[in-house]
């Protein structure tokens, strides 16, 4: 999936089980803050059983740069409301709509400037 793409192989699977939108996120470096990868770990699975625990199927996945200078695990929600993706720490998420572009949301926590 890339912002600006349309999916509609995606968009029917959803569609056949009931959603009309989509999330991908991660609970990796909120806030675009380095943090180490045991604590990335740590967050990754508390996110993950926080989805659960509120009923969301949630399936492992990958973020990748185009250029793929960076990727890190990350999670892909069937039927997660935009505005629940956008309240988990992180600059921005990848969601979308059935019939509509993945689009980045932008989720009002700023980055943090980077260490010099």
């Amino acid at each position: 999936m890339r912002v600006g793409g349309l999916h509609p192989t995606l968009d029917a699977a959803l569609l056949a089980r009931g959603h009309r939108e989509w999330a991908f996120l991660t609970a990796r470096n909120p806030g675009s803050r380095p943090r180490d990868k045991e604590e990335n770990q740590r967050e990754q699975e508390r996110l993950t059983s926080q989805l659960f625990a509120g009923g969301w199927v949630v399936a492992p996945a990958i973020g990748e740069a185009e250029d793929r200078s960076w990727s890190e695990q990350s999670l892909f929600i069937p039927g997660l409301p935009h505005a629940e993706a956008e309240r988990f720490g992180q600059v921005a998420v990848l969601v979308g709509r059935t019939g509509g572009p993945a689009e980045l949301l932008l989720c009002g926590n700023e980055a943090l400037p980077s260490a010099p």
